[in-house]
């Protein structure tokens, strides 16, 4: 495929995406589509005016010019702005594949496309907004338990989070109340032994044996005068993969019937199947220039960093992102706002702003001076003008409005200043 016609490949499988709403391009579709109306279209058929087409019609083309064009890619650098989340609006639906048929997820892909994510396990991650594969790679932990560092249990203090590491004496299942059961074990080291108890949990006290050597970490309370761990994470140390013990360790958001060991594995194994597919959007030189880690090292170092430096490393790109999406959001709302409506031109009368000046009994400065010429250059163009005058205390910015207002009126328009209090409005009305 020709370089052009990949480039409005990928545009159109963007466009898909965000359900024909013109929001692939800055600006809506036509400007981009200008250049395939005259002739390079590789015998597509180019609308004349594609923001006029209903979304019945937009989706007819799109589908009929991407068919010609071949099957379009599932993730291509046109979709690389939808990898940070949050995301907005209503998601569409996602289209199951036989598992059968996937030899390694697509981050698109449902997440029952993973291996044992059956129909229940997809409903509750569902509930946390996670449908996708790339729903679960961003799906980050709301903390990190350290169980790198441990305490004896003689020196553990109440009210404190804190790990510890022993071997289980006992554990059993027991009833907490009237109604309620759970779990219960008796951790010993060199120093001591305490008490852990878990509510409303009775998997524990079956699957816990004595001689388990466990990590368990969480807040130790006083209980009849004696310290004891309730509900806190544990670990079984002797597990051969190191995702669960010895490091920072995820505690994810959690729904009804989903645990904290289930969820994490299954994050784990999506990261070693899929990560690589997630694509970098951001230029290198833009990277080195802000000290910004590449996405895929920032996603895994914020499910599973080795220390505290690498996921405050992780959580400043993924921070960026975000801030950049909303910038890129907020771009892109104004400019199709300024590109949708014609303004009416108010051309600036430079003597009546020379013998305003002058009436002044002050001198502007310099900054004054070109704050008021690039407003009443924004007032000149057809555009709407969109423009924030930020300054300090005293700093000149009514001036500078009152400039603005003048040059309206005398071309006949209106003009309004709305003022934040009662008082400053009366002095701005006395003075101007």
């Amino acid at each position: 495929m020709e370089p052009g016609l990949d480039t409005l490949k990928k545009v159109l499988v963007q466009e898909r995406a965000l359900g024909f709403q013109d929001k692939a391009m800055i600006g809506g579709l036509d400007a981009f589509l200008e250049r395939w109306r005259d002739g390079e279209s590789g015998g597509i058929s180019i609308p004349d005016s594609y923001k006029g087409l209903g979304v019945q019609e937009r989706r007819k083309w799109v589908e009929g010019a991407l068919a010609t064009m071949g099957k379009a890619p599932g993730v291509g650098q046109g979709a690389a702005v939808r990898a940070s989340r949050p995301r907005q609006g209503k998601k569409a639906p996602v289209k199951a594949r036989p598992e059968s048929a996937v030899e390694t997820p697509e981050p698109d892909d449902p997440v029952t496309t993973l291996k044992g994510v059956q129909d229940a396990t997809a409903k509750r991650l569902a509930k946390l907004g996670v449908e996708t594969v790339r729903d679960l790679i961003y799906l980050f932990p709301n903390r990190h338990l350290d169980f790198r560092a441990t305490n004896p249990i003689a020196e553990l203090k109440p009210g404190e989070e804190q790990t510890a590491t022993g071997f289980v004496w006992e554990a059993s299942v027991v009833r907490l109340g009237p109604r309620r059961q759970g779990s219960e074990a008796i951790l010993g080291d060199e120093s001591g032994n305490i008490k852990i108890v878990w509510f409303n949990n009775t998997y524990i006290g079956h699957s816990l044996k004595p001689n388990h050597r466990i990590a368990v970490s969480g807040k130790v309370r006083v209980f009849r005068g004696r310290k004891v761990f309730e509900n806190p994470e544990y670990e079984i140390i002797s597990d051969k993969s190191s995702t669960h013990t010895g490091r920072l360790v995820p505690v994810y958001p959690l729904t009804e019937g989903l645990y904290q060991r289930t969820l994490r594995n299954l994050v784990h194994r999506t990261l070693e199947l899929c990560l690589e597919k997630v694509p970098e959007f951001l230029d290198d030189s833009l990277l080195k220039r802000r000290g910004l880690m590449p996405i895929k090292e920032a996603i895994d170092r914020a499910h599973f960093p080795e220390d505290e430096e690498a996921k405050e490393g992780a959580r400043v790109r993924l921070a960026f992102n975000e801030l950049l999406m909303m910038q890129l959001r907020v771009l892109a709302r104004k400019m199709e706002w300024q590109l949708g409506q014609e303004a009416r031109p108010i051309t600036e009368d430079e003597g009546l702003r020379r013998r305003f000046v002058e009436s002044l009994p002050f001198r502007l400065t310099g900054a004054q001076t070109r704050a008021m010429g690039e407003v009443l250059g924004d007032m000149g163009g057809t555009k709407p003008m969109a423009r924030l005058l930020q300054g300090d205390v005293g700093s000149g910015k009514t001036v500078v409005a009152a400039g603005a207002l003048l040059q309206a009126v005398s071309r006949g328009a209106q003009g309004a200043l709305m003022a934040p209090t009662e008082i400053l409005a009366e002095q701005h009305f006395g003075t101007i």
